[in-house]
């Protein structure tokens, strides 16, 4: 929720008057000590689940299979690889799957998302595409926002399930997520909202990404990794 835990305080102390549903991420620390822990809510006719986990994205993925018609929401990019193959975190692999690796990287869409997390171990193609993601559930990540040289939102559709991951940080390509559309709204620092252009490319599940950016000088060097 905040850069720095400390400044928690004053960011509840700011939305004070407003309903919110906080996500626990790598600079949060003990949030749930400062807020109410929550599991599930329904909001609207809208049911969310918080998909609470650590920096290591480690989790019981079978708790998914039940899920249906519901908002995922968690910080972290666990599901990377229906986006990006980059980075590869090779450190625990053996040294024929390292081979093995290096050649499916060559032929696959590498993006630059922000996840300060690769260190963990990576869930990978083959791995994904054993778990039961339920039906017709939107993943929601917040971590791709936090640096300037990134893909700041990113969707894509796979095993009838929508996969997205937005964020804040970037200074330049802040956004936020319509729940109601799943679009994008970006916005300046002083939070006003600008225009952006999206394009889509093919994945490595076969599964069609969209990225969108603002329309800011800073997006023609990112649009360019696409060609």
């Amino acid at each position: 929720m905040t850069e720095d835990s400390k400044d928690f305080d004053l960011f509840n102390e700011f939305f004070k008057d407003i309903s919110y549903l906080a996500v626990r991420g790598n600079h949060d620390t003990d949030l749930y000590s400062k807020i109410p822990f929550w599991v599930s809510k329904n909001i609207n006719e809208n049911f969310f689940f918080n998909l609470d986990m650590n920096s290591d994205m480690k989790f019981n993925y079978k708790i998914l299979g039940d899920k249906n018609d519901t908002f995922i929401v968690q910080h972290y990019l666990w599901f990377l690889r229906l986006f990006s193959y980059a980075p590869i975190n090779l450190r625990d692999k053996t040294f024929k799957e390292k081979i093995i690796f290096k050649i499916e990287s060559f032929f696959s869409l590498k993006l630059p998302l922000v996840n300060s997390m690769y260190s963990s171990n990576i869930l990978e193609k083959k791995q994904l595409e054993k778990i039961n993601f339920g039906k017709n559930n939107i993943y929601l990540a917040g971590d791709c926002g936090a640096f300037q040289n990134q893909f700041t939102y990113s969707k894509t559709f796979f095993n009838g399930n929508t996969f997205i991951c937005s964020g804040i940080g970037s200074r330049w390509a802040n956004n936020v997520v319509d729940l109601k559309t799943l679009n994008p709204i970006f916005f300046n620092e002083k939070g006003k909202i600008v225009k952006h252009s999206c394009k889509k490319v093919m994945g490595s599940f076969k599964n069609i990404i969209e990225l969108c950016l603002p329309n800011h000088q800073n997006s023609e060097k990112l649009w360019k990794l696409l060609k």
